[in-house]
């Protein structure tokens, strides 16, 4: 019996030892120390990681074109991130022979704690055409796995070429007529046309003179809009182009009796849409409106200058202007109104095209004169395009 109990003594140690070494240990040894903690480096440039001893491609830049990319340092680790220089070059730059590539740090931190990062800016500003220009970004820290962080960076250097192409007439043409080498940008402006100058009006007195002859200017026209926008192709890419036709002009209106009944002048039309698609707007298009046509002079009434286009897309603008510069382009003005005084919309007072990168829409047509033989008003300017075609060769 007394030996069969030595067994199981010896049986319940030998489990022991075999499911629960670390407790054995601890009970002889003490606490199992925790693991170390460390550093741990990334690099990403956007959202794209750098691989160590991998690489960053620049593509082409022209002659004397600096181009530059930020660079994120990370410290995904649970210990700081220190740099084993603490000087300006802490991002070193080796094999840059031609001194073509660049560092810019964009802080001053030495360590970066865990969870934080650091930018940098590389610039590539060659001077001399070539391929393939290249340099090595090295990065030296206390990460135990990448102390020596390093990739290679490349660059080449072409001619810029451009093709401004500035259409007065709707067509549509293939990229492939001005060249086959991509990617290539493209710089488009479309230009509404402008409105139409509404005709003024006269009223004659009559009756002896017992009444006074009455005239009113007829409102010119609004300005097309401006509508800009840059985009990139990679391929041969179909663009077409039709352009808006300027807004008509209204007739006078004359009573010549005072017993008759007033005739007012007519309005202006609207100025056409000019709309730009590139492969059948399968990809992308853009429309300028035109300016609304002008508001015919009656008696009693000043006829109103039209609407700015809007370059928005969607027409005219309700408000007094077609609308604020900015990145899409500009609306045209609305076009003041007729003169009573001089009897005529002046001819400079007209609805101007909206104009971006200096490209300017149609203006509106002026005011008809109100004078004994009311004029018509003038007609808006047609709408017009440019496009501009970039590429490295």
């Amino acid at each position: 019996m007394r030996k069969f109990q030595s067994i199981s003594f010896l049986v319940i140690i030998f489990c022991i030892a075999l499911s629960g070494c670390d407790f054995m240990a601890e009970l002889f040894h003490g606490p199992k120390p925790e693991p170390e903690k460390v550093p741990r480096i990334t690099v990403m440039q956007g959202d794209n990681f750098i691989n160590n001893s991998g690489d960053f491609n620049f593509n082409k830049t022209g002659l004397n074109i600096s181009k530059s990319f930020k660079f994120t340092v990370n410290n995904t680790g649970e210990a700081d991130l220190v740099f084993n220089s603490i000087e300006s070059n802490k991002i070193k730059l080796l094999d840059n022979e031609t001194d073509y590539f660049s560092v810019q740090l964009l802080s001053s931190l030495g360590t970066i704690v865990p969870g934080n990062s650091i930018e940098f800016e590389l610039h590539f500003n060659p001077a001399m055409k070539g391929n393939n220009y290249s340099a090595i970004v090295q990065i030296e820290t206390n990460c135990r796995s990448n102390p020596d962080f390093s990739f290679v960076i490349f660059g080449s250097c072409a001619e810029i070429k451009t093709e401004i192409i500035t259409l007065t007439t709707s067509l549509n043409f293939d990229s492939e007529g001005i060249t086959n080498i991509y990617p290539v940008t493209v710089d488009i402006y479309a230009g509404g046309a402008g409105g139409g100058g509404a005709g003024g009006h006269w009223r004659e007195g009559g009756n002896f003179g017992l009444l006074s002859d009455y005239y009113s200017a007829g409102g010119a026209g609004g300005g097309g809009a401006v509508v800009y926008r840059k985009i990139e192709i990679f391929s041969n890419t179909t663009f077409e182009v039709s352009l808006g036709n300027g807004g008509g002009n209204g007739n006078g209106g004359v009573s010549y009796y005072s017993n008759k009944p007033p005739l007012t002048g007519n309005n202006g039309n609207d100025g056409g849409n000019t709309t730009i698609n590139w492969n059948g707007g399968a990809v992308g298009s853009i429309i300028a409106a035109g300016g609304r046509g002008g508001k015919g002079g009656g008696p009693n009434t000043i006829g109103t200058g039209g609407e700015g286009g809007s370059f928005s897309q969607s027409g005219a603008n309700s408000g007094a202007n077609g609308g604020a510069s900015g990145t899409n382009g500009s609306a045209g003005t609305q076009a003041g109104s007729g003169i009573n005084s001089s009897f005529q919309g002046s001819n400079t007072n007209v609805g101007i095209g909206g104009s971006f990168n200096n490209y300017s829409a149609g203006n509106g047509g002026y005011g008809g004169n109100a004078n004994k033989s009311p004029g018509a008003g003038g007609g808006g300017a047609n709408g017009g395009a440019r496009i501009i075609f970039t590429w490295y060769e």
